[in-house]
Parts: structure tokens; C-alpha cells; sequence
């Protein structure tokens, strides 16, 4: 477990430093405007593709690792969610790709983000198809695979052809926004590479003549369970970009790219935290599916411990020499100093809250993960209203900050109301389930 836990951790380590150096190639060589425009459809982006993906992947990911990748192919399930996948999905996200797509390049609409923003619809497609390839790798515990597509070849890809138009001399939103594209479709390519051999055994062990093993759900029911996952995926994704929406439409692209940077900068003090939780969900899930809550609190306490003795040091680094690490990006990047401090304080809480709505959502919890998420949106979208417009960045970051408190308080209430799992750094002093 460990050996692999330390090749996952390597991989996050690289995917955490390509970002940190796509950002800063980015911003050094095509402006903080362009960077800011880009930033701005790149939220929209990431909001559009969860909201069209409908929790299906994730409502996928947790059946392969609940069932194995054999069970799940002879599922009534996966025969559902082929149909549904199949016949309503893919049809709707191309129809709304090339529609926004078209919309966006000749019409006007989005002021000085529309090319951006068709940038982005188009490459739509793409975005989903690779979530549902990372959560099949998710699922059969490929953890390292399942991301090297998204957070390995993407960024590596995004800073070769930042730095190709940048030598060509052809830096302008619109090669931008070809290189996104490129960079998407290539890393769809390479994640769908990776786990080929799997992709093949779940294609052999799928019935042909259309029969399965068990109830088949109905379209409603998936969507229903889809659904409670996507509200929690979209309300931790929407607090995350929400504040580059709102300073994008309040205080324009300049302080979009530092509200982006000061939140990326603020990121490295939880970056194990994401690995941690793909390696661990799905033994979370599987630990439920039998029945064992001792086992879920033995995860827990682990993951709790990783989190805080990765992300204390960092946080504690990121405080005290704030103006140095902006400065990375560039001198205009210091005046975040504050903004990305407050950024750390918020990371600070989930690290010590440990894998609250994770947890939940594994357990059988969803709806009340879901609800966490939303409440802390609200939270955050009210003083996003009233702190952007008079400090800017800052008053991002306190919003950000408040959002993840109450998250964080919500989340672990429940876990230790209804299931007496502690999923706090107290859980080490009473193992977990007093």
C-alpha cells in the first residue's frame, strides 16, 4: 500500500509543479490580460462539463470499485448508463458545443471573453470524454493513471505551445485558445492509452446480445444518483471558480489573473490532499459496501494524518513569505500577498476537517454532502457580492475562506451524528469513533 501510495504522491508532487509552471510560463510570456480572459473561460469550462456529465462518471467510478471491473460489464447498471450515455448525452453536449461554439465566435455575445469562451464550448466534448475515461481508471484503482492525462500531459502540452506561439512571435488570445484545444484532445488520447487493456476487458466482458446481471435501473433513477454526486462535485467547483467569475464580471481580466494565481499559489499547501482522497475513495466505498464503519474509520484516521503532516509545513511557509512566492509570477503578482495568505487559511481548515465530505459521499451520505457544499456556496457567493466590488482580490479570498469553514463544520457534524466517524485531526485522540 505504500509503495503505491508513493508513486501516486510523486505523480501529484509532478502534476502540482507542472501547474505551478504552466501558470507561471503563461502568465510571464502572454500577459496577464490574456492569462486573466483565459482563466475566466476556463472556470466556465470546468462548470459547463460538470453540470452536463450529470454525476454519471462518478456514479460509474463508484460502481467498477464496488463491483470490480467484470461485475460492473455484466451490470444492469452499466446497461443503463450506456443508454443513457449513449442516446441523450453524447447528442446533447456536441448539439450545445457547436451551438455556444458558433454563438460565441459570431455573435458578440461575451464581450471581450467571447473568444475565449468559444474556445472552450468546443472543446467541450473532449473535457467530458476524458472525465469518463479517468473514472473507469478511478474505479479499477489505476489512481496514477486516472490522472496523468488531465494533470500530467495537459499541462505539459499547454506549456510547449504556449512557449511555440510565444517563439513564432504569434501570442494572442486566438492561438491561445488553439493550443487549448490541441492540448485537450492530445491528453484525451493519452488517457485513453493508458488504460487501454482495461478499456478492452470491460468491452470483452460486456454482453453483446444487450442481456445483464440483475435490476436495471431506470433513466430516472441514475439521474437521481448522478445528480446528488454532481451537486457535490459542482458545488466544490463552483466555490473554487466562482470567485474568477465574479471578479472577472466586477473587476475585469487583471484581477481575475490575480485572484487565479493567489488560489493556484495557496493550492501547494493541500497537494497531496487530492491524491490522497482518489487513492482512498474508493476503498472508503468498498469498506461501506461491506459493511465495516471500523475500517472506514481506519482510513479516515490515515488520510487525516497524510493531510497534516504534508500540508502543515507548506501552509506555515506560504504564511510567512507571502510576497516571495507571488513575485514567482511576476512583480505585478506581490499585491496578492494578502489575498493568498487568506487562500491558505481556508486550505488550512480542510486539512485539519481531514476528509469530511468525502467520507460522506462514499457512505452513503451524498444528500448531505451535497448539502454541505451548497450551504458553504451560499456562503461564499453572498460575500463574494459584497467583498469583490470593494476589495477585490482580498475580499475573494475571505469569502473562499468562510465557505470552506462552514463545509468543514457541516460535513464533520454529520459524519460523527450519523455514523460516529470522526474525520478531524481529534480523531487520532480516540480512535476515530468517540
Amino acid at each position: 500500500m505504500w509503495k503505491q501510495l508513493g508513486r501516486l504522491l510523486s505523480i501529484r508532487f509532478a502534476a502540482i509543479g507542472l501547474t505551478f509552471l504552466q501558470t507561471l510560463v503563461m502568465t510571464r510570456l502572454i500577459g496577464r490580460e490574456t492569462f486573466g480572459s483565459l482563466s475566466f473561460a476556463l472556470s466556465v469550462s470546468a462548470l459547463a462539463v460538470l453540470v452536463l456529465s450529470i454525476g454519471l462518471d462518478q456514479l460509474m467510478m463508484r460502481d467498477v470499485a464496488r463491483s470490480g471491473l467484470e461485475g460492473f460489464a455484466r451490470s444492469g447498471r452499466w446497461l443503463a448508463l450506456r443508454r443513457l450515455i449513449g442516446r441523450w448525452q453524447v447528442p446533447l453536449v456536441l448539439g450545445l458545443a457547436v451551438g455556444f461554439g458558433a454563438l460565441f465566435l459570431g455573435s458578440g455575445l461575451g464581450g471581450g471573453y467571447g473568444l475565449a469562451l468559444a474556445g472552450v464550448a468546443l472543446a467541450l466534448p473532449l473535457v467530458l470524454g476524458r472525465k469518463y475515461v479517468e473514472s473507469v481508471a478511478l474505479g479499477a484503482k489505476l489512481v496514477g493513471r486516472s490522472i496523468l492525462g488531465s494533470q500530467i500531459a495537459y499541462p505539459v502540452l499547454m506549456i510547449l505551445g504556449t512557449l511555440a506561439i510565444w517563439g513564432l512571435g504569434v501570442v494572442d488570445l486566438r492561438n491561445v485558445m488553439l493550443v487549448y484545444g490541441l492540448a485537450i484532445g492530445s491528453s484525451l488520447l493519452v488517457s485513453i492509452l493508458l488504460i487501454w487493456p482495461v478499456l478492452q476487458r470491460l468491452a470483452r466482458q460486456t454482453p453483446r446480445d444487450g442481456s445483464s446481471e440483475g435490476e436495471i435501473p431506470g433513466a430516472a433513477e441514475l439521474l437521481r444518483s448522478g445528480w446528488h454526486f454532481s451537486l457535490i462535485s459542482l458545488g466544490f467547483v463552483l466555490g473554487q471558480h466562482m470567485d474568477v467569475l465574479l471578479t472577472g464580471v466586477f473587476a475585469g481580466p487583471d484581477q481575475v489573473a490575480l485572484v487565479r494565481v493567489a488560489s493556484r499559489v495557496a493550492e501547494m499547501a493541500g497537494l497531496v490532499r487530492a491524491i490522497v482522497i482518489l487513492q482512498y475513495k474508493p476503498q472508503l466505498a468498498e469498506a461501506f459496501g461491506r459493511g465495516d464503519l471500523e475500517r472506514v474509520r481506519k482510513i479516515t484516521r490515515l488520510m487525516v494524518a497524510i493531510f497534516v503532516v504534508t500540508g502543515l509545513p507548506i501552509t506555515l511557509g506560504l504564511w510567512i513569505w507571502p510576497r516571495e512566492a507571488m513575485s514567482v509570477f511576476g512583480a505585478a503578482f506581490a499585491e496578492g500577498a494578502w489575498a493568498m495568505r487568506i487562500y491558505v487559511l481556508g486550505v488550512l481548515f480542510v486539512l485539519l476537517a481531514g476528509p469530511c465530505n468525502s467520507v460522506l459521499s462514499m457512505i452513503g451520505e451524498e444528500r448531505w454532502a451535497a448539502r454541505a457544499v451548497w450551504m458553504a456556496l451560499a456562503v461564499n457567493l453572498g460575500l463574494d457580492l459584497l467583498l469583490i466590488p470593494a476589495y477585490g482580490a482580498l475580499g475573494c479570498a475571505i469569502a473562499n475562506a468562510c465557505s470552506m469553514l462552514v463545509i468543514a463544520g457541516v460535513s464533520v457534524a454529520v459524519a460523527w451524528r450519523k455514523h460516529r466517524v470522526n474525520t478531524t485531526i481529534t480523531c487520532w485522540l480516540n480512535g476515530g469513533s468517540r
